[in-house]
């Protein structure tokens, strides 16, 4: 893991477009670019904003994670994506988890799934990644018990515990990218990676152990 501090979230949104651009540039086939939302919609809109003329035409935009919803939710990551002004139009394609037709949890993670293996092959992966202070990562929990998973491959897992119901990408796909940018702002959170980095039984733990990590803390809330 490679570690960069910010005091400002343009410091971090700078930082972040500077590690993106040869993440994409390098490869010049395919890109699969993979977004959290979540707390980090406005940097990553930014850096859409900013990149989008110079990768978009072969990059495809796909969610690390959903709250399962009805297509088009408010509380959607896709969809405060947009409202932040995120330019999925001017990508190759974009990649939802929640779909118009409205399947079930169980169905919208399998189709999630076979889409996600499809945008995979000959791709180079890039995936921007929030944590929660509760230890969670991409839409992992830090502790998922079996009965509430709804569906798992090596892909997706879907799951719920109690009123939340989520669709994630596996710890799997995320060890599999080329880069992976962690970003997380405020004290809370730059503590919650310091209890992270003692606890290997996590996935948030495991991810900042790998080389292609780059994590950004930024001091401002």
């Amino acid at each position: 893991m490679k570690l960069t501090t910010t005091k400002t979230k343009q410091q971090s949104i700078n930082s972040i477009q500077q590690l993106l651009t040869p993440a994409f540039y390098g490869y010049e086939e395919k890109n699969l670019w993979l977004l959290s939302g979540g707390s980090n919609v406005d940097e990553e809109a930014a850096c859409g904003k900013n990149l989008s003329g110079k990768i978009g035409s072969n990059t495809v935009v796909a969610l690390v994670d959903e709250h399962y919803h009805e297509y088009n939710h408010p509380d959607s990551n896709a969809r405060k994506l947009k409202d932040a002004g995120f330019p999925f139009v001017e990508f190759l394609d974009r990649q939802e988890i929640l779909l118009e037709q409205n399947p079930n949890l169980e169905q919208t993670a399998e189709l999630y799934s076979q889409h996600l293996q499809q945008h995979l092959q000959g791709s180079n992966l890039i995936i921007n990644l929030g944590f929660g202070v509760d230890m969670h990562v991409a839409g992992l929990m830090a502790t998922i018990a079996p009965h509430s998973i709804a569906y798992q491959d090596d892909f997706v897992i879907a799951y719920q515990v109690d009123n939340l119901r989520r669709i994630s990408i596996t710890e799997k796909v995320i060890t599999s990218a080329d880069s992976i940018i962690l970003y997380g702002s405020g004290e809370q959170k730059q503590k919650t990676i310091e209890l992270a980095a003692k606890n290997s039984e996590l996935a948030l733990h495991r991810i900042l152990n790998l080389p292609q990590t780059h994590l950004i803390i930024c001091e401002e809330e």
